[in-house]
């Protein structure tokens, strides 16, 4: 339905990558990059959500990027929804880094999403980029998600 990401130029300071194989990505103030990227994927999810004429309690399920518990949980209070929306795989497979997102939805689509429902998607990247994509539930997608899960792509 629609798609917005967004970045600021904050930070840079914070959040280094390193251009030989052994100077990998390094976070030096995780405090301030776990805050930014509660307050991006608020930012950018509101953004998009208000284009759309939405509110965050329009939404059937959010699936945001699982990178840990602690950026779930201070989301959701952020937004002020319940938990229990914001679709979480994090208890049985951890961190999958780039895709959680993905990973989390193929499972949601397994087991928790029904046709028509609104699902907002929202990602994270080192704290200071966000992108979030909304989506309404089908029945092509549901069956799509099951095709795969059995192998018979």
């Amino acid at each position: 339905m629609a798609i917005c990401i967004g970045s600021q130029a904050s930070g840079t300071e914070t959040v280094t990558l390193g251009r030989a194989r052994e100077d990998r990505l390094q976070m030096k103030d995780g405090a301030r990059v776990y805050l930014e990227a509660v307050e991006g994927m608020k930012r950018v999810g509101e953004h998009l959500l208000r284009s759309q004429g939405m509110a965050w309690q329009d939404l059937d399920w959010i699936i945001p990027h699982q990178a840990n518990g602690r950026i779930l949980k201070r989301f959701c209070w952020l937004v002020d929804i319940p938990q229990e929306k914001a679709f979480s795989n994090l208890e049985h497979v951890g961190n999958t880094s780039s895709a959680s997102i993905p990973v989390a939805m193929q499972e949601a689509l397994q087991h928790k999403l029904e046709p028509g429902q609104k699902v907002l998607l929202l990602a994270i990247g080192a704290g200071f980029t966000a992108g979030a994509a909304l989506v309404q539930i089908t029945p092509e997608m549901l069956r799509a998600s099951c095709l795969l899960a059995c192998n018979k792509v």
